[in-house]
């Protein structure tokens, strides 16, 4: 009996299949572990090079990647690219930290370009590959948070600092949660053990701001039927964000609130003294509010006791003061250009937007972190925008019903 020529030639078709998924799984792991580089590994030199190496050799990649198959250039790449060049022309200037600047930036494109390639091309993989590296790195850091109380080495877990743990936490949990929305019919049990886990996390670390993110999350959440989504909501809660901001940084609305923040946060009205650490970068900042001072080490600028009555030069505990430093209003309108733009590609799509709904539910939260936190010189929350940028590539297993549910 004769073989047909499909027949014959069909096994080794699928053993190149095989081995071309392969490849591609190990590039978007290896893409994803150099740009997620724990923190820890900076004190020491050997790993921090490895890291350094390997994510300037996925970002040559990526372009290559780009440019052999003719991909377009998005309106996103291009308002990372003004974002980044909003404060490193500054930071050159006046002789910043040029290299840390072009390191994040280097690691911010090579992110974003990762997810686009994969979203295009398995949106499912992409989540899952996300997934997988996120919850690993927060397992490791609770193990290290559990051998080591007082840290690895100079207080810094395997993420870093504690209050870093926050941005890890929130984006595997809205990941988790995005990827059952689009795949499964219900919560599966990878998202109850991530859940377990960062919560688990966030309370023996007693991290107030992600106590709060959280907090925040949960309410959106179990109120998200009642948002309807239209082409200016996401806008609107933005705006909603940026109010607070004033009402908290400027005109220190909490200073009422002692009995929430005393009581149940154990937090003073002070926020562990971050309105000091406002007060004394107000008047920097508005030295050069347009274009900033660009970027200093580790974003510390703002003089600040600490310790044993020791000077020091601290971060600015706020998003937009930092970014108001580093880049002045420039830089601040193209922070939030990025997000405008990745909601702006899946807002004409009302399934998209249905789709995306905890990815938005997460921005919003994040937003309201930056009031006391900055978010900006780590990748994780740039993976929320990038990630509902390609939202329109989801291809859903199940039917989800305009309100959202599962």
């Amino acid at each position: 009996m004769k073989v047909s020529t499909c027949n014959r030639f069909l096994p080794e078709f699928n053993k190149t299949v095989k081995t071309s998924a392969l490849r591609e799984n190990i590039f978007l792991y290896l893409s994803l572990i150099f740009a997620f580089e724990p923190k820890i590994f900076v004190k020491y030199a050997l790993l921090n090079y490895i890291f350094i190496v390997g994510i300037v050799v996925v970002f040559l990649i990526n372009i290559y990647i780009y440019f052999k198959t003719d991909t377009k250039i998005s309106g996103v790449f291009v308002a990372i690219i003004i974002y980044r060049l909003s404060f490193g022309i500054t930071t050159f200037i006046s002789r910043g930290d040029i290299e840390v600047w072009g390191y994040i930036s280097i690691v911010l494109m090579s992110l974003y370009m990762t997810i686009d390639l994969f979203a295009h091309r398995n949106l499912k993989m992409l989540l899952n590959g996300l997934i997988n590296v996120l919850t690993v790195i927060l397992t490791l850091n609770l193990i290290s948070g559990i051998l080591f109380p007082d840290g690895i080495k100079d207080e810094l877990f395997f993420i870093g600092i504690r209050t870093r743990f926050t941005e890890v936490v929130l984006v595997d949990i809205v990941l988790t949660l995005t990827y059952d929305k689009l795949y499964l019919k219900s919560i599966g049990k990878k998202s109850c053990f991530i859940i377990f886990l960062s919560i688990f996390t966030v309370l023996m670390f007693w991290i107030a701001t992600a106590v709060i993110g959280l907090s925040c999350f949960l309410l959106i959440c179990l109120f998200y039927k009642k948002i309807k989504f239209n082409k200016t909501t996401f806008i609107h809660w933005i705006v909603f964000t940026f109010i607070l901001e004033i009402l908290i940084v400027h005109v220190r609305v909490l200073d009422n609130l002692d009995w929430l923040l005393v009581d149940i946060l154990h937090k003073t009205t002070s926020l562990s003294g971050r309105t000091g650490i406002w007060d004394n970068a107000f008047p920097i900042i508005f030295e050069n509010p347009i274009f900033g001072h660009g970027m200093v080490d580790n974003g510390n600028f703002v003089p600040w006791v600490w310790g044993e009555g020791e000077i020091g030069l601290w971060q600015a505990h706020n998003q937009w003061l930092q970014l108001l430093y580093d880049g002045g209003l420039i830089c601040v309108i193209s922070f939030v250009a990025i997000i405008v733009v990745c909601y702006k590609k899946i807002n004409q799509n009302k399934k998209s937007v249905i789709r995306s709904q905890f990815l938005i539910f997460g921005i919003i939260v994040f937003y309201i972190m930056m009031i006391v936190e900055i978010f900006s010189y780590t990748p994780y929350f740039f993976v929320l925008p990038f990630v509902m940028a390609n939202m329109n590539n989801a291809k859903v297993c199940h039917k989800i019903s305009r309100e959202g549910t599962r």
